[in-house]
């Protein structure tokens, strides 16, 4: 999984036709996860990128921020679930 976040940053500096190449890359990293897998890729993608501080996740108009530190609780898989789920 790539940093959206900072792909998103990237983008200013670039312009026309690139800018749309990156803009459609960027919507294609876009899907609608089961929750409990999304649970299990966050996990895994903080083990991957030791750098990563947190994740933001759109579902429809609501945000949800995971943080590494929320990640690392054991009871992380329950209550993202019912947090994704509302």
């Amino acid at each position: 999984m790539d940093d959206i976040t900072n792909e998103l940053a990237k983008l200013h500096v670039l312009t026309g036709a690139e800018f749309s190449r990156q803009v459609e890359r960027i919507a294609k990293m876009t899907t609608d996860y089961n929750a409990r897998l999304l649970a299990s890729d966050i996990k895994a993608y903080f083990e991957e990128n030791p750098s990563a501080n947190e994740v933001l996740i759109f579902k429809g108009n609501k945000q949800l921020l995971v943080n590494r530190g929320f990640a690392k609780n054991v009871k992380f898989n329950r209550i993202f679930r019912k947090m994704y789920e509302k």
